[in-house]
């Protein structure tokens, strides 16, 4: 069955495209969530919760990129199960923004106008980043990987990736000052 075809189903209400959806996707927003929670049952109920979004949302969203309407969607939905849950589990997303923190404005400027000339830098750097730059990034940022799933997949040495990681993080902040979004 098709991205399109699955949309299509739960559009309907066909509880038989939720079931597909689930079967094509529940492993890969499993990880996506598992990497932020770093708990399986936690994961487990955050599953739930995001095919009951997902379920609410399709009708009026009908995305045109189905794994990537799951991925946010997922994403967002470990880090709303993260904010409802105690501090203690919050340790692995606080060290993800922990280390972008010096790169980044500060958070309670955060008004619409301003949000949307910070996603529109974000996007820019990383669209001009090198593909392999770029997967990192996204995949230690965005999905929330650890340092070794890294090491794994990109095939690197720890001190490779956190070497990138960081100049990174400088080019990132000199590009939000260059695009105006972060004053020293």
């Amino acid at each position: 069955m098709t991205d399109q075809e699955l949309i299509q189903l739960i559009f309907l209400r066909d509880e038989q495209g939720l079931s597909a959806l689930q079967e094509c996707y529940a492993t890969w927003c499993g990880s996506i969530i598992f990497r932020l929670l770093e708990n399986e049952e936690d994961t487990q109920e955050a599953l739930n919760e995001l095919w009951l979004r997902i379920w609410n949302s399709i009708p009026p969203a009908r995305p045109e990129n189905l794994k990537a309407y799951l991925a946010k969607a997922a994403r967002n939905t470990a880090i709303h199960y993260l904010e409802r849950e105690s501090a203690q589990k919050r340790k692995h997303i606080s060290i993800l923004l922990s280390e972008l923190s010096d790169c980044l404005p500060d958070p309670s400027a955060s008004r619409t106008a301003e949000a949307q000339v910070l996603r529109d830098a974000l996007n820019g750097f990383v669209r001009g980043l090198s593909p392999r730059e770029r997967e990192v990034f996204v995949y230690r940022y965005w999905y929330g990987e650890s340092i070794a799933d890294l090491q794994n997949r990109m095939d690197w040495t720890q001190s490779r990736i956190t070497s990138l990681l960081y100049r990174l993080r400088k080019r990132l902040k000199k590009h939000l000052e260059r695009e105006g979004v972060w004053n020293v």
